[in-house]
């Protein structure tokens, strides 16, 4: 099971706002994408990075201790090269970190 890093705010702008409106058991009726979204109705809000946002159909909502979401089984998220290239950045550099400062 694939889980999908949520966001409790987006300060910096980069992320997108998902917006599940939930039905009289509470589970997801419907979603609501974007960060204009002013909601009317009883639901659970995330942030989620903008690439996921637009594969939010490959998405659950699942309600347990507390709310998050998974990739449903047989799908995957795709991720954008731009994005996979900064992430893989970002493990060198955090590993090139790590040594520096084991040398100190």
């Amino acid at each position: 099971m694939e889980y999908i890093q949520t966001y409790n705010t987006n300060v910096n702008g980069d992320k997108m706002k998902v917006f599940f409106v939930l039905d009289e058991n509470g589970g997801a009726k419907s979603v609501k994408v974007g960060n204009q979204v002013v909601p009317s109705e009883e639901g659970i809000q995330f942030y989620v990075d903008k690439h996921v946002a637009l594969q939010i159909d490959k998405c659950d909502l699942v309600i347990e201790s507390r709310p998050y979401l998974k990739v449903k089984d047989g799908e995957t998220i795709e991720i954008p090269d731009e994005v996979q290239q900064k992430q893989e950045r970002i493990k060198e550099l955090e590993k090139e970190l790590e040594e520096l400062r084991g040398n100190q």
